[in-house]
C-alpha cells in the first residue's frame, strides 16, 4: 500500500522579517509545493505598522524606539509590510488571501525587576542585540521612569497573521 503524505497546514511564526523580499517569495513558493490542495499557509510576524506603536505598559517594545529612534531604520529594512506579503502569496497562487492584526500575551511582570532582567537578557526581542550594555541600562532606567510603581505589567505582542489557501 502507497501512502501519500500530503500536508494540510504550513505554519511559520517570526520568521519572514529574518529575510530578505527575494528569499521570502522562495519561501512562500516551498510552503505552496508542500502543501495539497486546499491546505493552509499562515505566517506571523511583526510588520512595519505592528512595532511603531507608543510605548506603554501593554506595549513595552515601543519604549526601545522612544529611547533609540535609529533602531526604526533598521526594523524598517526587515519588517514586511502587511501588502507586501499579500501580493507575494497570490503572485505564488495562494488563492483567499487574507491578514488580520492578533493581540498576544507575551508575559506578566510581577515587579520591574522581572521586566529587567528580561531586557538585561535581551530575552525574546533580538532587536536589543543591536544595543550595547551601557545602552540596555540606559532602556532600563527609562522605562521604569516611564511605568513609574506599576505592578503586574501585561505586556502584550502585536502581530499580523496572514492566511492563504492553495
Amino acid at each position: 500500500m502507497k501512502i501519500d503524505i500530503l500536508t494540510f497546514i504550513v505554519f511559520e511564526r517570526a520568521l519572514i522579517h529574518h529575510i530578505n523580499q527575494e528569499n521570502r517569495i522562495t519561501c512562500f513558493a516551498e510552503a505552496h509545493r508542500l502543501l495539497r490542495s486546499g491546505g493552509m499557509y499562515i505566517l506571523q510576524d511583526r510588520t512595519l505598522q505592528d512595532i511603531q506603536l507608543p510605548g506603554s505598559p501593554e506595549h513595552i517594545r515601543g519604549y526601545i524606539f522612544d529611547v533609540y529612534p535609529h533602531l526604526r531604520n533598521f526594523e524598517n529594512q526587515r519588517r514586511p509590510d502587511t501588502v507586501e506579503v499579500i501580493d507575494g502569496l497570490q503572485s505564488i497562487g495562494f488563492k483567499q488571501v487574507k491578514a488580520f492584526s492578533l493581540l498576544e500575551k507575551r508575559t506578566v511582570y510581577k515587579s520591574f525587576s522581572q521586566l529587567a532582567t528580561d531586557f538585561q537578557a535581551r530575552k525574546g526581542r533580538s532587536i536589543l542585540h543591536e544595543l550595547s550594555n551601557k545602552e540596555i541600562a540606559h532602556l532600563i532606567r527609562h522605562i521604569e521612569k516611564s511605568l513609574g510603581a506599576e505592578v503586574d505589567i501585561v505586556e502584550k505582542d502585536f502581530w499580523t497573521v496572514w492566511v492563504g489557501i492553495k
